[in-house]
């Protein structure tokens, strides 16, 4: 029944062309009242949801990701040393 009401307001609120990210948000927090959710519950549901492990590895790989890709391209032997980067603003 929740995630009927959950899916129903998402998708309403997306047809009336609310971004997707407000439309989740809002449909949630609808669905956590409606569904008898306690409410001093949610923010330790959200801080245990940033405790896990493989979260962490994103930004380690980004982080072990930027000197690797900084010491290859200035390698003598990188295959598109003469290549300019992509600039996005002039």
């Amino acid at each position: 029944m929740i995630s009927l009401i959950l899916l129903a307001i998402m998708v309403s609120l997306m047809a009336l062309r609310v971004p997707v990210s407000i439309s989740i948000g809002i449909a949630v927090l609808v669905a956590l009242i409606v569904g008898d959710f306690p409410l001093d519950v949610i923010p330790h549901l959200m801080t245990d949801g940033l405790d896990s492990f493989p979260l962490l590895a994103v930004p380690f790989f980004v982080l072990a990701g930027n000197p690797l890709l900084y010491f290859m391209w200035n390698s003598p032997g990188f295959p598109f040393q003469d290549a300019e980067p992509v600039r996005l603003c002039d």
